[in-house]
């Protein structure tokens, strides 16, 4: 007994060991990183326990991921080739590039673009001084990253566990916000901190690295993936023969299609390509020898594909960042002409990471090049609708509501229409220029309605709950459940919405002004409803109905927004 309770210690001591040089070896190694990501910690917490307001969180939270993945892709490429001032440009270009992406955290693609366009750049910067390097790079950041999902999951998941022991045991009274906390701080502080510490230095091959050069692990890739790939190559070259036979253009999907089957196929070369050749099976060599020419004919689905989408309904993001990925696609293919870059993959990782910061700010970026498409398509189609054409008032309506959803519709005007607060800016300017919102098939089925910087009257109530969905998947209660007892959940009945508090439900009808809200039809920025003496208000931010067309039912899908409720309506409530 007493030499197992010692050999237990002895185990303690070495984890205990293992994660302290961890630890050292990332505070020596990535300093700006570590304190980027106890800023993101510290801001999520401030957040989380209602000292720091959504806007400044966002911004801030945008600003500490950016700039902890910059200095660590900065850092990586000073360790694999050193250059003069590396720290300070470190911490310059995390300072420069964390404030680019906080100045545009309120924007869709624009943050996630520069968060993409890291982690590509990452392992490039890391293979910078050797381009065999590359595989073992991935598989020590893919090492590293494992071990910080499992910290993770042992110590938030084992912390939270022994909390949730002693509050259910012995009725200690362990608040709910405990558990938030422990799990902000080791998912966005300690489990990063811990997978820093494992990241591999020049030379040095960890476990991951050893996965990825092991034949065993090779063989999954020659008889699983090659062989599948050059499946899916002949379906895309059949399907591009079908087309060109019948002079039908492709379908719209085709494009991410291709796109998924080019990522694999270039995922599955960059793994695999530090492996001799000659003893690989005629399949896998058919695909590394030949692979240019394997993705022609895909190329050429993608790229007519997106010139038929964009001339019909113009640029938006998505399209923009699908031809974006087939031009550098392109160019690395054409590249490979050249003796001095063929199969040097990290090529293909920094010009994949450099064009998308060039697309995320800028007159060339993705949310300018789509405004601009879709302004000349509003314009060319108002003109159209005024003529009479067909089908002109949809591609007008599609075009203000895109302009709409970027907070630029105002362009469509020589000085911008008033809105009052409660009005749908779409239907204001729709109006305007004579054109009939509710005409337009997704307008009827979705909306959404922007409650920035606008008081609420919350008059008559007592209890605010924030971030409430209402959902009708399979008929179960879904959505919103708040964290602290008594549970408040909502779920769509059909005609209404079924609200529970503890052991009471209460059903109320979907009305606006006393008239029922039929279906598709759009939905009041506050919605006010009694049922059996109680009364409830939703602030509306966005809602969807089934499509008849497309799913089959006519119901209420999703309602997303703000509950306020009454204390005194629940005797739940009222203990």
């Amino acid at each position: 007994m007493a030499g197992w309770l010692r050999q237990g210690f002895r185990s303690l001591a070495g984890l205990r060991g293992l994660a302290a040089d961890g630890m050292r070896r990332a505070l020596e190694r990535f300093p700006a990183t570590i304190a980027a990501l106890f800023g993101l910690a510290l801001s999520v917490s401030l957040n989380e326990a209602n000292l720091l307001d959504d806007t400044l969180t966002e911004k801030g939270a945008t600003f500490f991921v950016v700039a902890a993945l910059t200095s660590l892709a900065l850092r990586l490429a000073a360790e694999a080739r050193p250059f003069a001032r590396a720290r300070l440009i470190e911490a310059g270009g995390a300072l420069a590039l964390g404030a680019i992406a906080s100045v545009q955290s309120s924007a869709d693609y624009i943050p996630a673009m520069i968060v993409g366009a890291l982690l590509l750049l990452i392992p490039a910067a890391a293979s910078r001084s050797d381009r065999k390097d590359l595989p073992v790079v991935l598989g020590g950041l893919g090492f590293a990253a494992a071990l910080g999902v499992l910290t993770l999951l042992i110590f938030a998941g084992g912390l939270s566990g022994t909390l949730a022991s002693l509050r259910y045991l012995f009725g200690l009274p362990v608040p709910d916000r405990m558990f938030a906390q422990t799990w902000i701080w080791t998912g966005l502080f300690l489990a990063p901190l811990f997978a820093l510490g494992r990241i591999p230095e020049r030379g040095e091959v960890n476990l991951g690295g050893r996965i990825l050069l092991d034949r065993a692990a090779l063989a999954l890739f020659d008889f699983g993936a090659f062989p599948l790939l050059i499946v899916y190559t002949l379906v895309l070259h059949a399907y591009a023969a079908k087309i060109a036979i019948a002079g039908e253009l492709p379908r719209g999907q085709i494009g991410w299609m291709v796109l998924a089957y080019l990522l694999t196929l270039f995922g599955t070369l960059i793994v695999t390509a530090d492996h001799e050749r000659e003893e690989r099976p005629a399949t896998s060599r058919f695909v590394m020898r030949y692979w240019p020419a394997l993705v022609v004919a895909p190329m050429g689905l993608l790229f007519v594909s997106l010139y038929e989408r964009v001339a019909a309904y113009g640029v938006t993001e998505e399209r923009y960042l699908l031809g974006l990925a087939g031009l550098v696609v392109l160019f690395w293919a054409l590249m490979q002409c050249l003796t001095r870059f063929r199969d040097d993959h990290r090529l293909l990782l920094l010009l994949g990471g450099v064009a998308l910061l060039a697309a995320s700010a800028g007159p060339w970026s993705a949310q300018a090049i789509s405004i601009d498409s879709q302004l000349s398509r509003f314009e060319k189609a108002i003109v159209a609708f005024r003529e009479g054409r067909e089908e002109a008032e949809q591609q007008a309506l599609g075009a203000l509501t895109y302009l709409t959803r970027a907070d630029a519709v105002e362009r469509t005007v020589g000085k911008p229409l008033a809105v009052a607060e409660s009005a749908d800016t779409l239907q204001v300017y729709a109006r305007h220029f004579g054109l009939d919102p509710d005409s337009r098939r997704i307008s009827r089925f979705e909306g959404f309605h922007r409650h920035d910087r606008q008081m609420m009257d919350l008059a008559g109530y007592d209890i605010m709950v924030r971030d409430v969905i209402v959902s009708d998947a399979d008929q179960r209660i879904g959505g919103s459940v708040t964290s602290d007892p008594p549970p408040i959940v909502l779920a769509a009945r059909e005609g209404g919405i079924v609200v529970t508090v503890g052991a009471q439900s209460a059903t109320f009808a979907l009305e606006a002004d006393g008239q029922a809200i039929g279906i598709g039809e759009p939905f009041p920025p506050i919605l006010d409803m009694q049922a059996g003496g109680r009364r409830i208000r939703l602030i509306v931010e966005h809602w969807s109905w089934s499509d008849p067309e497309r799913d089959g039912s006519d119901a209420l899908r999703r309602l997303h927004g703000s509950l306020l409720i009454r204390r005194a309506d629940w005797r739940a409530l009222r203990r």
